[in-house]
């Protein structure tokens, strides 16, 4: 990963374990601190995946509750802990994390970006920082 552009903003806190890494933006204008995807392929990928570090967990794990939830294990008091409504709990591979994204990261400039395909580059976050230092928190 040390060869990775990582912007300068970025300060990195885990990764998917395969070729994402997880970032926190720092900005220098709002409290917005969203959590970014950072790839690198042939060609650097950002893509904002989460409002910030606690929505953003709560999501991936709802996400994944739900993904291990087809094995017979009752997985309701794990989802009622984090809050998942009953519409968002199918089970499985059926699971529409776009959907549970979009519940646990309500300011998500795009719900689902794929880093890969729909990044987000420096100068835009940027951008939506200044969106964003305007807008009361929440």
């Amino acid at each position: 990963y040390d060869a990775w552009p990582v912007p300068g903003r970025a300060v990195v806190f885990g990764s998917d374990g395969a070729d994402g890494l997880y970032g926190v933006w720092r900005s220098p204008r709002s409290n917005w601190a969203p959590v970014m995807e950072i790839v690198h392929d042939d060609v650097p990928g950002l893509a904002v995946v989460g409002d910030d570090v606690p929505r953003f967990l709560i999501g991936r794990m709802a996400a994944l509750v739900l993904t291990f939830s087809d094995d017979g294990r009752d997985a309701a008091p794990a989802l009622d802990a984090l809050g998942l409504p009953a519409a968002l709990r199918v089970p499985g591979d059926n699971r529409d994390e776009v959907a549970i994204a979009s519940w646990a990261n309500p300011r998500l400039p795009t719900p689902g970006a794929n880093p890969y395909t729909a990044g987000i580059t420096e100068a835009e976050l940027d951008r939506l920082d200044e969106v964003f230092a305007a807008r009361p928190p929440g």
